[in-house]
């Protein structure tokens, strides 16, 4: 698991931090694809094998749907959708809320 600092970078929440988890499991586990995306949509290589180096990650932007959960009594932000920069399709996350949250 790689624990990822978001930074948003305009609107509203502007210089706000969100964190997110990329979790990468073998292929043939349920919800491998997760991880596949996340590398697809920062513009990193996703298919096969994969060398993962966190430094190129660095300064991507995204779109992400963020909602507010409670978590051990707390609200905490969770990212619940991911959408390519200029990738978006009727179902992105962009078209599910008010403000796309860009990352």
């Amino acid at each position: 698991m790689i624990n990822v600092t978001l930074t948003v970078v305009s609107g509203e929440y502007h210089k706000r931090k969100v964190f997110h988890n990329v979790v990468f499991l073998q292929s043939d586990n349920k919800g491998a694809g997760i991880a596949k995306h996340f590398l697809h949509v920062i513009g990193e290589p996703f298919e096969g094998y994969v060398d993962v180096n966190t430094d190129r990650w660095i300064g991507k932007q995204f779109l992400a749907q963020v909602d507010i959960e409670e978590y051990k009594g707390k609200q905490r932000n969770s990212v619940k959708g991911l959408d390519a920069v200029g990738e978006l399709s009727e179902n992105s996350v962009a078209s599910s809320t008010k403000e796309p949250a860009p990352f």
